[in-house]
């Protein structure tokens, strides 16, 4: 994908995100609401990205789990959790992912994979909510969306 679109796709994710734990929700349309999102990364992937990279198969997915990791910092209770287990999330999509690429013969990045490790490792030390904190973690997501 080219970093224009991967750019635009950076975007698409952070859209969604601050609306997704704003109002307490029926589990069934949390749910769904977090289906659709997931069809509208897919829409975009199909319609953007290039069907012959083999990169692009869990490309929605990671979409995804970036979304629930920027949704993180609008929670106000439990948020380290939760976003140690988001990241975990898209940790476990981006091993996955590449380890079925690996057995196509594409090479895997690690550095992506060490950066949200650390990042699960380090964040449980953080006691503070403030805004500096939470937009200096949304810089550290960003930067290892856009640039790994």
């Amino acid at each position: 994908m080219t970093p224009l679109m991967n750019s635009l796709a950076c975007l698409l994710a952070l859209l969604p995100a601050p609306f997704l734990w704003t109002t307490r929700r029926p589990l069934a349309r949390q749910g769904v609401l977090l289906s659709l999102i997931l069809v509208s990364f897919m829409l975009f992937v199909f319609l953007a990205g290039d069907s012959n990279d083999a990169t692009m198969e869990f490309y929605p997915l990671e979409m995804w789990a970036f979304c629930l990791c920027v949704s993180t910092l609008t929670l106000s209770k439990r948020k380290v959790f939760f976003m140690s287990l988001a990241q975990g999330l898209w940790l476990w999509i981006l091993f996955f992912g590449s380890l079925s690429l690996f057995y196509r013969g594409l090479e895997i990045s690690f550095l992506s994979m060490t950066l949200l490790a650390v990042g699960i490792l380090s964040f449980r030390f953080l006691k503070t909510n403030s805004r500096e904190t939470s937009f200096a973690i949304l810089i550290y997501w960003v930067g290892i969306w856009m640039l790994f």
